[in-house]
């Protein structure tokens, strides 16, 4: 994400692949060259896949998928989640579920939002049929 001469780079930290992960932010000055600043926004209670970092006026709303009701089920067990961060990248709410009314699990890749429509695009199932959906809900 790049704003105000700032770009912002949000990540998963992890030892090994489908294990807990943590969320975490860079920042670079100098359009990338060098980075500086590493915060953790999440802690690594679950494997959590970053999506999408969207700013608002005040804050940052980050999208994510995640095992955390399901630990170590990681992409086979995973949902959909969103966070308020306040503008130092520290969660200023409880994380929120997102209902996309699937029923295996969900590897989140991306979330555009527009006209009041709330577009998602994932994997289904990752690891089996890997079937990639963009699915809208509406925001009103």
């Amino acid at each position: 994400m790049y704003e105000n001469g700032i770009l912002y780079y949000v990540f998963e930290k992890e030892m090994y692949d489908k294990g807990p992960s943590s969320l975490n932010v860079i920042s670079s000055a100098d359009g990338g060259f060098t980075w500086s600043g590493e915060k953790e926004i999440l802690p690594a209670d679950a494997d959590h896949e970053p999506a999408a970092c969207l700013p608002d006026k005040s804050s940052y709303t980050l999208y994510y998928s995640s095992d955390s009701q399901n630990p170590g089920k990681s992409y086979a067990s995973a949902s959909v989640y969103k966070i308020k961060l306040d503008r130092e990248f520290t969660p200023s709410a409880s994380a929120v579920p997102i209902d996309l009314q699937e029923k295996q699990g969900i590897l989140l890749y991306d979330v555009s939002i527009k006209n009041k429509e709330s577009y998602f695009l994932y994997s289904q199932n990752y690891l089996t049929d890997n079937r990639l959906i963009l699915k809208s809900i509406s925001s009103s």
